[in-house]
């Protein structure tokens, strides 16, 4: 039994692990979107390179499973993107310089596309834009948002969390709405000699959310559709948690017809001036109508060569999966010989196993 449990620890230590984070990078920026939850991560560029000092460039909180998330409300009905209410007919995938992953459930269907966005005088492509489109799957009219939440890491040391775009801090709990919605928020450190995390809430590219929300982290989740702030009350959720501060904006609802869609998006970036447009992969431009497909250009012969070695890894991967399962059969008859069980193993058979797991491991 001992060298059967050896020869699979062997073997599984040798494969890679199947799901991994979708991960866009660029000089600004990396951003993630984790495989089995379909959450954001965001952190400045440096922290791909200062590994060690990776938590000091981290724009949202890097946990597991991250934070950051957005919940669905349909009717009386609440679903996380990405949860157990639901299941992936795709898992995040990168597509050019975007990330598209679609989830859903009898109910909705719900696409999210994390995508690189750029200045539009500049060009510096320092910003994300997150597009949420969610399709009533129901035979019935019913009423359909979202609220997207970010657990923001920065100006938590300090007692003013948030700074809005005409200079306001926040020291306690707020809410806009309608008229009063500012047109940009910022997340930073007191100091201010880091990267900042900027909140865009006008512009061509993002929906103007109902509602906006700067509460506790743990407060938001419990309380998820309706909460009310206290304007005397700071960011704490005592005595669970303390300047654990949080973004929580509200899209909707809107009334969706059966098979009807819906399409809320917003823009997450580094501080700076200068409105966001999609660059190079805008096919056709319209306000709230920007395509996702990219524009095709020749490969350069070093990104196709790059190219085909991650198809032949692809590749190299499902012959793993493959091999993987050959083995666990295997493991499955030598256990059940092993244990009494009514298979038996001839030395013959002995002989046809060996040379199998010789093969598969070549």
């Amino acid at each position: 039994m001992s060298r059967v449990l050896l020869l699979t620890a062997l073997l599984f230590c040798t494969v890679p692990l199947l799901l991994q984070p979708s991960t866009l990078t660029n000089q600004h920026l990396i951003v993630t979107v984790d495989d089995d939850t379909g959450r954001l991560t965001m952190a400045t560029r440096d922290g791909l390179e200062q590994r060690e000092g990776a938590e000091q460039s981290n724009l949202l909180f890097y946990d597991e499973p991250p934070s950051s998330y957005a919940l669905i409300y349909l009717d009386d009905d609440l679903f996380i993107f990405g949860g157990d209410e639901g299941s992936f007919s795709k898992r995040p995938v990168i597509i050019g310089n975007y990330i598209e992953a679609v989830w859903g459930n009898d109910l909705i269907s719900v696409a999210q596309v994390v995508q690189f966005v750029q200045r539009e005088k500049t060009g510096l492509e320092d910003g994300v834009i997150l597009r949420y489109e969610i399709e009533n799957r129901t035979s019935r009219n019913v009423e359909i948002g979202i609220r997207v939440l970010y657990d923001t890491y920065l100006g938590e040391k300090s007692p003013f969390h948030f700074v809005l775009a005409d200079g306001t801090r926040m020291e306690y709990e707020t809410e806009f709405d309608g008229l009063s919605l500012p047109p940009s928020w910022v997340s930073k450190e007191e100091n201010g000699d880091r990267p900042c995390l900027r909140g865009v809430l006008e512009g061509r590219l993002v929906t103007p959310p109902r509602k906006v929300v700067f509460a506790n982290y743990r407060s938001l989740l419990q309380q998820p559709v309706q909460y009310r702030i206290m304007k005397t009350h700071r960011f704490h959720n005592l005595p669970y948690s303390r300047n654990d501060s949080a973004v929580a904006l509200y899209f909707g609802p809107k009334l969706l017809e059966p098979g009807e869609p819906v399409e809320f998006s917003t823009i997450l970036g580094l501080c700076g001036e200068g409105e966001y447009v999609l660059g190079g992969y805008e096919k056709v431009f319209g306000e709230k109508t920007a395509t996702l497909q990219p524009i095709i250009v020749p490969l350069a012969a070093a990104e196709r060569e790059e190219i085909e070695q991650l198809l032949k890894e692809i590749g190299d991967i499902k012959r793993l999966r493959v091999s993987m399962e050959q083995i666990n059969a295997l493991i499955a008859e030598l256990n059940t010989a092993l244990e009494g069980g009514d298979v038996t193993i001839t030395e013959e058979r002995l002989a046809e196993i060996r040379q199998a797991l010789q093969d598969m491991t070549e």
